[in-house]
Formats: C-alpha cells, structure tokens, sequence
C-alpha cells in the first residue's frame, strides 16, 4: 500500500546552484507523480516537464503552484500517468549500464 499519493520538492528560489534531490529518483522508483516547486536554475524543471512525471513551478509563484496542486489532486489518472512516465523514465535513462557509458565518456 502506498503512503503517499505524490512526491514533493520544495526548494528555495535563492539556490544558484542547480542541484537535483535524490529524493526524485525515489519517487519514480516508487512510481509517484512529483510536484516540485524549485529555483529557475535546476535542471528538474526541463526533467519533470520532458517525462511527463510531473509538474513544476517556480520557488514563490503561489499562483502557479496552487494551479498545479490542483491539477494533480483532482485527477487520478493524470497522478497515475506521470507515476508510471516517472517509472519508465528512470528504467530508461538511469540503469548501470547508462551510469557507466555517461561516467566513461568522461576519461576519453
């Protein structure tokens, strides 16, 4: 049984550093769509919103991050859509074999 019908992420909009939480990984091994309210400066925005397995607004905009709270609570299937694009995703660009050819690349 599941605990949670959504992951979240919330960082400050003051990071200028783009970082990405390895709680996102978990989340789409769990299956779970990610609402993530972060700086402009992450790559997770471009991620979440390339899969399909999640929605993003930006650290602040209260506005657009009650749009998407919204969104993904009045709609099971879309949580279970982005849950399963979130899963797919990361069979897709994070198995070992991939970790190995990203990390080889960088001693030729």
């Amino acid at each position: 049984m599941k605990l949670c019908d959504v992951g979240l992420i919330l960082l400050s909009d003051k990071f200028t550093i783009p970082n990405f939480p390895s709680r996102v990984t978990a989340y789409m091994e769990a299956g779970l769509p990610i609402l993530a309210a972060t700086d402009p400066n992450t790559d997770l925005k471009d991620m979440l919103t390339g899969s399909g397995c999640g929605l993003w607004s930006r650290s602040g905009d209260i506005k657009s991050f009650i749009t998407n709270i919204d969104s993904i609570a009045l709609s099971d299937e879309l949580r279970d859509r982005m849950g399963l694009a979130g899963r797919k995703w990361l069979e897709k660009n994070y198995t070992v074999s991939i970790s190995y050819e990203i990390i080889m690349k960088h001693f030729e």
